[in-house]
């Protein structure tokens, strides 16, 4: 369908260690109460209208580099991180005839995901409360806007958008599993599944993880 793509640009591909999903995001992790602010909903708001607009009108390709630049914001200085943009989107604009799927476990699509330097730095084993906490805000505002039944890949964007807007990250990650074939996203920090059950997502095989 030209979603996944291999980059015909000179940027080698890039592997991102995923950590195994180990446990499921627990409504009774968080140690303070949860406060569903003005500002949390206006958030959320715009993240799902942005997540289901660029879902419409571009590849996952040119989303995940999107994704990725917005990450790498947090994580380098103003200059670095511009450079880094520029990488990821010239990685982004490949020929139509080249997006094939890359299904190596693991194996991020060229060009989009963080570079090796940057692995560790978007998440941690151990998840941060504050994410914790905005992962269970985003699931007491989803009914606001949709549902999470069988609109994964929505669902997973507009909480990756959540957490950007307020500062966060995590990995978004789309898998495949065959017999039946089946594709999932979901959204991972460390070894905690944010929007999803843990048990579930292990039985897909990551191919892409931003």
């Amino acid at each position: 369908m030209g979603l996944l793509a291999r980059s015909s640009s000179q940027v080698p591909p890039t592997h991102v260690r995923l950590e195994e999903p180990r446990e499921s995001l627990d409504p009774d992790c968080v140690g303070r109460p949860l406060r569903l602010t003005a500002r949390r909903i206006g958030n959320f708001l715009q993240s799902s209208a942005s997540a289901a607009w660029r879902l419409r009108r571009s590849s996952l390709q040119t989303i995940a580099a999107h994704v990725a630049a917005k990450h790498d914001q947090l994580s380098r200085g103003p200059a670095e991180s511009a450079a880094h943009a520029a990488r990821a989107a010239s990685a982004a604009r490949v020929a139509p005839a080249e997006r094939l799927a890359r299904l190596n476990a693991g194996t991020a699509i060229d060009g989009v995901a963080a570079e090796a330097s940057d692995i560790g730095r978007l998440t941690d084993p151990a998840v941060h409360e504050s994410v914790r906490v905005a992962a269970l805000a985003f699931d007491r505002l989803r009914p606001l806007a949709f549902s999470a039944r069988d609109r994964c890949l929505h669902d997973s964007l507009s909480l990756v958008f959540f957490l950007l807007a307020q500062g966060l990250s995590a990995r978004w990650v789309i898998g495949v599993k065959t017999n039946p074939f089946g594709a999932h996203s979901w959204v991972q920090s460390g070894r905690t599944v944010l929007n999803d059950q843990h048990e579930y997502v292990r039985a897909f095989r990551p191919i892409l993880v931003v």
